[in-house]
């Protein structure tokens, strides 16, 4: 394997954020641009599709993707079908900011207190070659709670939620912890550090 891998996203956030992962695992990411349109309803199905069809415009390479969601049980389908990138065709991203996006969500939220406040990240990383699927995970990670309302450091950054996102060990909000500190906040990281691990 090749100590450096192109990784397919928009989003530098994310790029970061799972860089720690294949950081630990002595292999070098390159971000890529990712123009490939998600069409399934399934995370693992998407991170498939955009690290295979990445990996034909980039012979030889070996080519990384990703998908997540978050699991709300307070919200169930409301939330898979209220603030997920699409809805009908439309582009949420396009039609909406991130932080009305997340003064969507806190009203949806308003009512709920305790328990019913608690999110569950599920992540999948797929890693292609020539168009060949060598690598595909889907992961149930981290719960936390959803905060009450937008704190002050909230920045339109490509993980809106993020910053919602609060994390009872690390007694603050995802965004606010720093990079370097992460990896140990994620049970998602941790067990996508292993499988890979075993993977290479």
């Amino acid at each position: 394997m090749p100590q450096t891998f192109l990784f397919a996203t928009n989003n530098k956030d994310k790029f970061n954020d799972l860089g720690l992962v294949f950081k630990k695992l002595d292999i070098k990411l390159k971000q890529v641009s990712l123009d490939v349109e998600e069409g399934a309803d399934d995370i693992l199905e998407n991170a498939k599709l955009k690290a295979t069809q990445i990996s034909k415009k980039y012979p030889d390479q070996v080519v990384v993707a990703s998908d997540g969601g978050v699991l709300i049980p307070y919200l169930g389908d409301k939330w898979n079908h209220v603030l997920t990138k699409r809805l009908g065709g439309i582009d949420m991203a396009e039609k909406f900011s991130e932080k009305e996006r997340a003064e969507t969500l806190l009203k949806l939220m308003k009512n709920a207190t305790g328990k019913e406040r608690e999110v569950v990240w599920e992540g999948a990383l797929a890693i292609a070659h020539n168009g060949q699927l060598l690598f595909a995970e889907k992961i149930r990670g981290e719960s936390g709670f959803l905060l009450e309302k937008i704190p002050a450091g909230f920045e339109p950054s490509g993980f809106w939620l993020g910053y919602l996102w609060y994390v009872p060990e690390a007694r603050t909000y995802y965004m606010d912890i720093p990079l370097s500190e992460r990896f140990k906040y994620s049970a998602f990281k941790q067990k996508l550090y292993r499988k890979l691990e075993d993977f290479l």
